[in-house]
Order: structure tokens, then sequence, then C-alpha cells
């Protein structure tokens, strides 16, 4: 079981340093911002599904109360994109932090979900 609890706790400190160098490398408009997946653009998309595992691995990687990760994670998500608007070459946008709280809610759900049927927590 420590085992698992290292390597989860390997995988989260790992995701979130790539997340961070995601989020401080130059782009140059490798996304095309004008296309559009049900409605929603596709960077919002990819947004959502970029922070899908912080939501998933905060909990069993900080083993703390929900509404402490809840906040760790909201935060993070605020945090990432803020570095966006302090860098000159990256462009601030408050729905690519709306896309990035909603990706880690989802993880956070699918989370609980994931451990409610597996009857056991990670």
């Amino acid at each position: 079981m420590e085992k698992n609890k290292s390597i989860i706790n390997y995988l989260f400190v790992t995701y979130l340093i790539g997340v961070f160098i995601i989020h401080i490398i130059k782009t140059d408009g490798v996304i095309d911002l004008e296309n559009y997946f049900l409605g929603i653009r596709k960077d919002h998309w990819m947004h959502a599904i970029l922070f899908f595992p912080l939501g998933f691995l905060s909990f069993p990687a900080l083993r703390t109360n929900k509404w402490l990760v809840l906040l760790f994670c909201y935060v993070t998500c605020c945090l990432f994109e803020t570095i966006h608007y302090i860098l000159p070459y990256r462009s601030f946008d408050l729905m690519d932090m709306v896309a990035n709280s909603s990706g880690s809610t989802i993880g956070m759900v699918l989370y609980f979900l994931f451990n409610k049927l597996s009857g056991r927590l990670i």
C-alpha cells in the first residue's frame, strides 16, 4: 500500500512539473483559436483535459479533507493561468481558467465515482 502512495505522489509531482513547463513554453500560435467542438473552442477542451489529472490525483496525493483539496485545485488552476498574464509571449484568458477548473472538477468527481464503485480509496 505504501508503494502505491509513493507512485501516486511521484505521478502527482511529475504532472505538476509537466503542466508548469507546458504553461511557460512559447507556442507561437500553434493552436487554432477559431476551431470549435460542441460550441466550445478546442483550446478550452484541451485545458480541461490537461487539468483533469489534477483533480483525480490531488485526493490520494494530498491526503487531506475534500474542501482543502478543492481549494488547492482551484488555486492551482488560477495560478497556472496567471502565469500567462505575467509572461509577455503568452496571453491570459478567463475562459481558460474556467476550463482549467472544470477539468479539475471533473477529475475530482470521477475520483469519487471510481472509488465508490471500487469500494476503496486509492
